[in-house]
């Protein structure tokens, strides 16, 4: 049993037209289409972070002020491990000078899990004048630090 037409099995065809036949450009468009596929895919498999992370800011009370005076604004931070073994993460945030974290700095997740985390940034309101400032939200695997995730967000002084 063969791949060929009856046309080749009749000895319509000689092996050298049956060659011409391969190489006509609708067969090598389709041969470039599916080894660009293949390629992208296999390029998108091998970059891909094996964390992600998503902020979302408590939209309830854009700033607060705490008891020391400090500014405070809420986020949900939602960190994916999309790697196939579990890890221990870090969270830390930078982008303004007296910036404190407060809430979950660590978390441990499961291969493929996702874990939302409600974090506090505070602020000294000398350093969050008013308006919006950035800042960033930084993950990083504890056994691993070249997996690393930041993403930008806003901070609201007042």
């Amino acid at each position: 049993i063969r791949y060929t037409t009856e046309n080749a099995l009749e000895h319509k065809y000689p092996e050298k037209d049956i060659i011409k036949r391969i190489t006509r450009p609708r067969v090598l468009i389709y041969a470039v289409i599916i080894t660009l596929t293949l390629v992208v895919t296999i390029a998108s498999l091998a970059m891909r972070q094996p964390i992600k992370l998503n902020i979302e800011r408590d939209r309830v009370a854009l700033v607060r002020e705490i008891d020391d005076g400090w500014l405070e604004n809420s986020y949900r931070l939602q960190v994916q491990n999309t790697s196939e073994t579990a890890h221990s993460y870090t969270i830390s945030a930078k982008g303004l000078p007296s910036m404190k974290l407060a809430g979950e700095s660590h978390i441990k997740l499961e291969s493929t899990g996702t874990s939302d985390v409600a974090v506090r940034v505070q602020v000294a309101p000398e350093h969050a004048k008013a308006g919006s400032h950035e800042i960033y939200f930084t993950v990083t695997a504890q056994d691993n630090p070249e997996h690393t995730v930041s993403e930008k967000a806003t901070f609201i002084g007042k």
